[in-house]
């Protein structure tokens, strides 16, 4: 089968970590990759956002990702693409010429209005199925981000437009379902595919990149402010009082390292470590390629899931806003036990509306501090029942339907004196 597929901002090829360089481009890669291996034949297009860029990059043999030009040859925000998918469908279009893909899968929504676009044009004598997965609503952001939310006004009308037009959408969970059921999309063409995690790649045997210090806490993905990175660097000064000194947090992630310090989140954060007195202890290591991150997560101790506000969540972890718990399934793979940092306190000081059920307030458990995007935030006391410190490693398991159970946390204990 001949499969196109149309990723607008989110390159297989790009480093992770970016500001939008995360897990769309990995889902996209993986995905292709392995319709690759079972005989298709894959073309994934890309908006180019470089000037030396190629044109096509052959990836493997039945594999190629072709970059279209579609706006200025630079990175632009990926909300503010939306002027440009007329001329990505263009480009797309061009390349397919009379020689149309068996179907087409458009990944988020903008990349779904160019999918739509090149598929059914009345002048070009043919019309290719459309496959969409959203990775991120529109509904959902605007939920837990409010004013802070950037995407277009478009795409308020735009994205439920293209779930219902497309003629399958591929959902990674049940709450995702609900949400698109909610913007008036038929369920009986969507269909649930969860994420998953190779084995093959991600495995607890192997080599473990090297560490500085006895403990090392890991923290992975965009560095933007809602991702609460802060959160994990204030418990450091916890976690020395509670008598583990020797820890080190690194943080993977952010621009490449060559610039990673003009980025003004990276600022920020290094001088809250400053100001807590944990600046020898915190380590920003920028943008690493795929092929590191196993030898990475093999050296941490343990890795703290920091919540999203895009993508949608799992049941298991509807409570917390779109925990993007398939994240956590190369940890579990790689043996590293884990824990969330919550996004706020419940407290009538807190601003988030989803809570763990029967969160209470003790100032013995959590501490509350500062933050500048919330009145209060809740930080684990290490060394406390409830802590999960220091925590313990899980032994992996070979079996591909069974994972790693991660390190116990007892939402019961969550309570806040605001």
């Amino acid at each position: 089968m001949k499969i196109a597929m149309i990723s607008e901002h989110a390159s297989p090829l790009a480093a992770l970590g970016g500001v939008d360089a995360g897990g769309q481009n990995v889902h996209v890669a993986a995905l292709s990759e392995a319709l690759a291996k079972r005989g298709h034949h894959v073309t994934v297009y890309t908006r180019r956002d470089a000037t030396e860029l190629p044109a096509r990059v052959r990836v493997g043999r039945r594999l190629e990702v072709v970059h279209v030009d579609a706006g200025p040859a630079r990175h632009v925000p990926k909300d503010e693409l939306l002027p440009y998918m007329g001329e990505l469908a263009d480009g797309v279009a061009r390349d397919w010429g009379q020689r149309p893909p068996d179907v087409v899968h458009g990944h988020f929504w903008m990349s779904g209005l160019a999918a739509l676009d090149a598929a059914r044009r009345p002048d070009a004598g043919y019309r290719v199925p459309v496959i969409q997965t959203f990775h991120a609503l529109g509904t959902v952001k605007r939920r837990h981000q409010g004013a802070e939310d950037t995407s277009p006004t478009e795409r308020r009308w735009l994205e439920p437009g293209v779930g219902r037009s497309a003629d399958r959408i591929i959902a990674t969970c049940s709450d995702e379902v609900f949400e698109l059921k909610a913007m008036g999309i038929t369920t009986g063409k969507i269909s649930i595919a969860p994420c998953g995690v190779d084995l093959g790649f991600f495995s607890a045997e192997g080599p473990a990149a090297a560490r500085k210090r006895r403990h090392r806490i890991l923290s992975v993905g965009r560095l933007v402010p809602r991702k609460g990175v802060d959160l994990v660097i204030r418990a450091l000064p916890h976690l020395r009082a509670a008598g583990f000194d020797d820890v080190e947090l690194l943080i993977v992630g952010g621009g490449d390292s060559g610039v990673l310090h003009a980025d003004p989140e990276v600022r920020r954060l290094l001088a809250l470590a400053a100001e807590l007195g944990v600046a020898d202890q915190v380590s920003l290591q920028g943008q690493v390629s795929r092929a590191e991150m196993p030898g990475i997560f093999r050296s941490a101790d343990a890795w703290s899931v920091r919540p999203g506000t895009s993508r949608s969540a799992s049941s298991r972890w509807r409570r917390w806003p779109a925990a993007s718990p398939w994240w956590r399934l190369p940890w579990a793979a790689c043996g590293t036990p884990w824990w969330t940092t919550p996004p706020a306190c419940t407290c009538r000081r807190g601003t988030r509306k989803r809570s763990p059920r029967r969160s209470r307030c003790c100032s013995e458990t959590r501490t509350c501090a500062p933050n500048s995007a919330t009145p209060a935030r809740c930080v684990p006391v290490p060394g406390t029942r409830g802590s999960g410190w220091p925590p313990k490693r899980r032994r992996p398991t070979s079996s591909p339907w069974r994972r790693p159970r991660p390190a116990p946390y007892p939402w019961k204990e969550q309570r806040c004196d605001c």
